[in-house]
């Protein structure tokens, strides 16, 4: 099976990555640790290198903006065949919008710190635990 080029995600609040240039031309070889794209965010710039040897194939072309751990490429083993429409391929980056099945939910059963609770106690409440600075106090 063929390795998965992914576009990777390099930060909690990145949302969106263009690959800015392909170092490996899409057909030619590539060794482990060779540098294989360009990664072009809002924040920062990458190289990005292999994680497998063989054949580079992209499904992205230079300039296209992917979310990141969308498959752009892929790298095929000695020997391994190479399919004609690499959109028949598992991981192969979308045709069209994505389904929505595929958009996580919250579901407060699972995920408690969803459910809305008051972030501020009532007036009672936080009243009930303040001691006046003119109430006078026994020493202890």
């Amino acid at each position: 099976m063929a390795t998965e080029i992914y576009l990777v995600k390099v930060g909690m609040s990145m949302t969106e990555g263009v690959v800015e240039e392909w170092y490996i031309a899409d057909g030619d070889q590539v060794e482990i640790g060779e540098l294989v794209y360009r990664l072009e965010t809002e924040k920062v710039n990458l190289d990005v290198d292999a994680e497998a040897k063989g054949t580079v194939k992209h499904v992205v072309a230079e300039g296209v903006t992917m979310e990141p751990g969308d498959v752009i490429g892929y790298i095929f083993a000695e020997g391994e065949e190479i399919p004609a429409d690499l959109s028949t391929l598992s991981g192969a980056a979308p045709s069209g919008p994505p389904a929505a099945e595929s958009t996580p939910q919250a579901n407060s059963a699972t995920h408690p710190l969803t459910q809305s609770a008051p972030l501020t106690p009532t007036p009672g409440e936080y009243s009930s635990h303040l001691q006046h600075a003119d109430s006078p106090t026994k020493p202890g």
